[in-house]
């Protein structure tokens, strides 16, 4: 073989990656006719057998067909059996059973390069390429192998000195189907040779996660096989191959490089964690086929008792009094405009003297619904949702309390939108963690129930795609034996639209903002407020942009388009972009005007952590048939499939218990509740762990079954939303993006651009000199209050927790609320805990206790997995010593061999199981001690940064230094926190032991006599000189009502106010929640009373605030 065999062009494109003429003379020739494709295919001809020379069968057809391009030629590598043709072919890809071609940003995918084809694959082409000369050698002498992909690769490493090996594909080091390696390598993978792994340096996570698998693959079996392997590295803008890095930087650049190369224990430890899957424990198959199964039977569709296919639904009649109806009907065929319109009118005039209740899991549904069927949501009542009066309200769940609790006709109608999501928002949401209680919610919801079916009324469920699990839930809230009719309607709207998927973010959004300068209009949804607060209002911000989050939900404009859209929508004529997060996510119909154009021309969609039904409702918003652009991750934040607990129902509730009694352990709850006045409490607490209360066992249920089932869907989130709009009639195209440069700091900029301006404007809000921090919290908490006044609320709330801290330099209010959405003061929490183990364990048992005299005051108890816990962590981490190797280590550089990271490395290696169960944290037998250290850190909110590298030249380690460790502000704030709990200790009168250090007073009587003289007499009322008396029992309705953070609910549980006084509150907070303590107190002032309670309610107060604060 001579340059005399290559054409002009072939000899131009080796030449041009770095390789010399010698070594092309010795590996590569032109080919092209017959000979090209005998030898393509001579390999695999052979193993069709003897008649496959004589007879023209199937596969021999296919594979001429399929080698045909390679007879218009193209050249070869005798080095490793590549040949790159000058035509090449088409990919094919089988697809339901079909063979089919493979396109890509609408272009034919090409296969640049072929080689022979061997089955099964067993490398008898691949051989060891030589340099001209002396083969180089490592630094000590031994042979030096450089393994790379490709021969154009190998023959640049060759051109270099260096013996090589270029595999047809980074998975072809091996033989198919087995650990064997192929016969080049099995000879010099032995003791004293050094294998240096070269392959390529990509850009697409995907492609670099796929990449470090092969190359840890190959590099184990090369390792076990005896050679020692080391990695070299450089970075994406160097160089793809060694070839292009070899012609960008030169020789010297690649020799540095493989001098430099990491061990294949160190290159490991730099990878992202996330790169490399786990050996499956045994049974892991067979567990997670059961839980397939489990889920299957979950999400099945429930047997219809009526089926339709209609493209509208006719005008909706009431169903059997006393009976529930659920109608399943896909998106915009008419389920609110003309079933419900049709049952509220029909209702209205057949029960003019019932009431109609309507609920859904938002506001902005409600109103939006309420405006078409003519019901009053519950929040523009002026604070007196009377159902008398008003006749038809609507209330999300958390505001169910307030009607359930008053008198419901006969033949009343319950109306519930959305139904599957109001079901999931009763048991999952956040938002009754410290706001509602759940489990009094859940009663509510019962005794709607129970009153409207038992009254002979009429209840209605609705949503699009109903699941079994729905159903039966559903059936368990209801009075047994209630009648139950399910409705489907089939008619599948087809889209006949193109849905395309994206694969890289930061160029979805470059071609979200070149189509809207071209003048196409979207629909953007998202399912992050931040990428519509921090991105899209900046990316798009020209005047008619429209862009709806959380944070504006409840201002003006947003209710305005709640309400009705289409209006909205024609008073913003000329609408470029509309984006918005899951707040408007169901529900809310968006439809085109008659006699307009259409309001957009495409939709598009980011998603990353919400259900695919949920992804898949929120792009419906828009009705109108319009191409779908996408970017949705594989799998939803959070969710990987190493432990298949998050996929049970069982495994959930188990987790949830083990890590409740293992707090109460810890913090010694049963001790601090050994006390008689706290028995009934200790009894609720072990009642509810054992499962042994209705309401908490019905929470736990219906808890851990959704969440395992959400659990299950984002597990292949992208792959269920591609489903869903492939049965919309969307058909799938996917786009490869290559990355754009310099696209993923130009986003970044914007949204620290957006980040500044947000801390700018928290910086300059005054917060209202009157408001309280109890105020503060009741915005937080409720509804229907605007951008500005929950803002200020949260301001008031940051200063009265952190007093020294200045929340009006915007700068500061950037750093440690804007940018982290909170996280960061979380974190700074986190670490004030960790300093403070004992106090820890303190707030834990006062949380406990808290919650715990609210459940006994429902008569109920508590679930285990709506009490927050932070002594468990902290625990870990002051038994890590982790703040004295923080401190240890200050602004100093530090490495893997750090004294204090050592020893921090060494303790969790040890406490690994604990760490796990504990702190979510997987420790790795092969896990590096700086890893772990760094892991750590940045849970209390430390920022390890890498600052420079340290050692000699192939032996070089990162060095990092902890850059927020001197900042100020963390002092104040943990010195804030340490000076509120001191507070709160000693108003309670407690050691950290949870002893109190308060003297018992002695009146000479027990309290069982008192109880009984108390019994005896009317309540006394408060005076100067008296102080108030406990009633002999607590009536259920006076705790109805009352939700956590009601002050003067508080004062009651603290035997400060008489039952009469506290009637009164209680019936005052029936008729004007947000204005009681006001209207109160000025009639206390009247008759005396005020006076003798003002100095003991301000000290409870400010208890009340330490103890809400020390919570959060």
């Amino acid at each position: 073989m001579s340059l005399q065999d290559l054409k002009p062009q072939h000899y131009f494109e080796l030449q041009s990656s770095g390789i010399s003429d010698a070594i092309i003379d010795r590996y590569f020739a032109s080919i092209e006719g017959e000979a090209a494709q005998e030898w393509l295919i001579e390999d695999a001809f052979d193993t069709l057998g003897g008649h496959a020379q004589q007879y023209a069968t199937a596969p021999v057809k296919r594979l001429l067909e399929q080698s045909e391009h390679a007879t218009m030629g193209g050249w070869i590598c005798t080095a490793n059996g590549q040949i790159k043709p000058d035509h090449p072919r088409q990919a094919i890809e089988l697809y339901k059973g079909e063979w089919l071609p493979v396109f890509i940003n609408n272009e034919p995918k090409l296969i640049k390069y072929e080689s022979k084809r061997e089955k099964p694959y067993k490398g008898a082409h691949v051989s060891l390429m030589q340099p001209i000369g002396t083969p180089r050698k490592t630094a000590n002498g031994q042979r030096l192998v450089i393994v790379t992909e490709g021969a154009k690769k190998a023959a640049a490493a060759a051109t270099l000195g260096y013996e090589s090996i270029g595999f047809p594909g980074v998975d072809m080091g091996k033989v198919s189907g087995s650990d064997e390696l192929i016969p080049v390598l099995a000879k010099l993978a032995i003791k004293g040779a050094t294998i240096a792994i070269a392959f390529d340096k990509d850009k697409k996570t995907e492609t670099k996660k796929g990449v470090a698998n092969s190359l840890l693959r190959l590099a184990t079996a090369l390792e076990n096989a005896g050679a020692k392997v080391v990695i070299p590295t450089w970075k994406v803008k160097d160089g793809k191959g060694i070839d292009d890095v070899l012609v960008a930087q030169g020789a010297e650049f690649v020799h540095d490089a493989i001098a430099q190369a990491e061990p294949l224990k160190q290159w490991r430890q730099a990878q992202p964690k996330s790169y490399f899957k786990k050996a499956r424990p045994a049974g892991y198959t067979a567990e997670l086929k059961r839980i397939e199964a489990l889920h299957k039977a979950y999400n099945v569709r429930p047997t219809a008792d009526v089926t339709l296919n209609q493209r509208y639904l006719d005008k909706g009649k009431l169903g059997a009094a006393g009976s529930v109806e659920l109608w399943d009907s896909p998106m915009s065929t008419g389920k609110t405009s003309s079933l419900l319109a049709g049952i509220v009118e029909q209702h209205r005039a057949k029960h003019p003297d019932a009431i109609i209740i309507s609920s859904a899991y938002r506001n902005i549904l409600l109103r939006q619904s309420g405006e078409a069927l003519g019901i009053t949501h519950w929040l523009d009542t002026n604070d007196d949702p009377s159902l008398q009066k008003f006749g038809a309200l609507a209330a999300c769940p958390e505001s169910l309390p307030k009607l359930a609790s008053q008198k419901i006709p006969a033949g009343s109608l319950l109306l519930i939108d959305e139904v599957v999501a109001w079901l999931r928002h009763i048991f999952t949401s956040d938002t009754m963690k410290n706001g509602a209680d759940r489990v009094a919610v859940l009663n509510a919801v019962k005794d709607l129930f129970s009153k409207v079916v038992d009254g002979g009324g009429f209840v209605v469920g609705l949503e699009a795609g109903i699941p079994q699990w729905a159903v039966d839930c559903l059936r368990e809230l209801m009075p047994a034996e209630t009648p139950l009719k399910f409705v489907r309607n089939e008619f599948k709207l087809k889209a006949n639209q193109k849905a395309f998927f994206y694969d890289n973010l930061n160029n979805f959004k470059a071609e979200q903002i070149h189509i809207v300068r071209k003048g196409v209009k979207i629909c953007a949804a998202s399912d992050s407020a931040t990428q519509v607060d921090r991105q899209y209002r900046k990316m798009f911000d020209e005047p008619k942009d429209f862009h709806i989050s959380a944070e504006n939900s409840a201002d003006a404009e947003a209710q305005s388009f709640a309400a009705n859209p289409q209006a909205e929508l024609i008073a913003r004529d000329g609408l470029r972009v509309f984006s918005y997060s899951p707040t408007i996510g169901a529900g809310v119909s968006i439809d085109d005007a008659p006699g307009r154009a259409p309001w957009f021309d495409a939709k598009t969609g980011i998603f990353t952590h919400l259900t695919s039904s949920d992804a898949s409702q929120q792009l419906g918003r828009y009705r109108r048939s319009v191409p779908v652009h996408i970017y949705c991750q594989k799998h939803g934040n959070g969710i990987g499939d190493g432990d298949l607990t998050a996929f049970t129902p069982e495994g959930l509730r188990a987790k949830w218990n083990e890590d409740a009694k293992y707090c109460h352990k810890l913090v010694s709850i049963a001790e601090y509740l050994s006390k008689d006045s706290d028995e009934s409490l200790r009894k609720i607490l072990q009642r509810s762990l054992d499962g042994e209360l209705a309401e908490v066992a019905t929470i736990d249920k219906w808890r851990s079954i959704i969440t395992a089932v959400d659990n299950f869907d984002k597990l292949h989130l992208q792959k269920n939303l591609k489903a869903k709009l492939e049965a919309d009639g969307y058909e799938i195209v996917g786009i490869e993006c290559e990355t754009i440069p310099g696209k993923a700091e130009e986003f970044k900029a914007i949204k620290e651009q957006s980040e500044s301006e947000a801390g700018k404007e928290f910086a300059a809000l005054e917060v209202p000199e009157n408001m309280t921090p109890d105020e503060a919290r009741n915005i937080m908490s409720s509804h229907g209050h605007s951008r500005k006044e929950t803002l200020q609320a949260r301001k008031c709330l940051y200063q009265f927790e952190f007093p020294k801290c200045d929340f009006n330099n915007p700068e500061f209010c950037t750093n440690w609320i804007i940018k982290s959405k909170g996280k960061k003061l979380t974190q700074l929490r986190a670490e004030w805990a960790a300093r403070n183990p004992e106090q820890a364990k303190a707030i834990d048992r006062w949380h406990i206790k808290g919650k715990l005299k609210q459940a006994d005051n429902l008569f109920t108890g508590v679930s285990m997995s709506d009490v927050s816990q932070v002594s468990p962590a902290a625990d870990m981490f002051a038994k890590a010593e982790l703040p004295k190797a923080i401190d240890a280590i200050g602004t100093e550089l530090y490495n893997n061999d750090h004294p204090e990271v050592a020893r921090v490395g060494d303790w969790a290696q040890k406490h690994k199981a604990k760490l796990k169960q504990v702190l979510r944290m997987t420790i790795d037998e092969d896990r590096s001690n700086l890893d772990i250290f760094n892991s750590l850190a940045r849970k209390l909110g430390y920022k390890p940064q890498a600052e420079k590298q340290k050692g000699k030249q192939g032996q070089r380690e990162k060095q990092y230094v902890l850059s927020d460790f001197a900042n100020p502000d963390r002092g104040h704030m943990l010195k804030s926190l340490s000076d509120k709990f001191a507070a709160k200790l000693e108003q309670k009168g407690e050691s950290l032991s949870g002893e109190s250090l308060k003297p018992k007073k002695d009146w000479g009587v027990s309290n069982e006599e008192l109880e009984k003289r108390q019994a005896a007499q009317a309540p006394v009322p408060i005076t100067e000189t008296q102080p108030p008396v406990k009633p002999a029992a607590r009536p259920t309705e006076l705790y109805a009502t009352d939700m956590p953070g009601d002050l003067l609910g508080f004062y009651f549980q603290q035997d400060l106010v008489s039952a009469k006084t506290h009637s009164e509150l209680q019936a005052a907070k029936m008729k004007a929640p947000e204005a009681t303590r006001r209207k109160v107190m000025r009639e206390w002032e009247k008759d005396g009373r005020y006076e003798a309670l003002k100095l003991k309610a301000r000290q409870l107060k400010e208890l009340a605030e330490i103890m809400a604060g020390a919570r959060t």
